[in-house]
């Protein structure tokens, strides 16, 4: 199992482009990718899921990875955070 402590620092939060963008990214592992946000945690292969949660710029989330492919699955989701400037790993 692998975990990414991360916060958001888009200014509008996880919402619409960018969460379509990390939700479309992450279906092509096979491993089971999760997300919590304030105690509330969803399949993070679901857009509907995703933006349910209304993560707001400077929100901590937790995204848990648990499969064959975590590890690559891990590396991707950290480097999507950064590269759509949606957030970053809490190190």
């Amino acid at each position: 199992m692998e975990k990414i402590n991360a916060i958001v620092t888009s200014p509008v939060g996880l919402y619409a482009a960018s969460a379509t963008k990390l939700v479309e990214a992450v279906k092509i592992y096979e491993s089971q990718i999760s997300i919590t946000y304030e105690g509330k945690t969803l399949n993070m292969k679901s857009i509907m899921g995703v933006l349910s949660l209304g993560i707001p710029e400077k929100a901590k989330v937790q995204i848990t990875i648990e499969g064959q492919d975590e590890q690559a699955a891990r590396d991707d989701i950290i480097g999507l955070l950064e590269q759509l400037e949606i957030g970053q790993e809490i190190r």
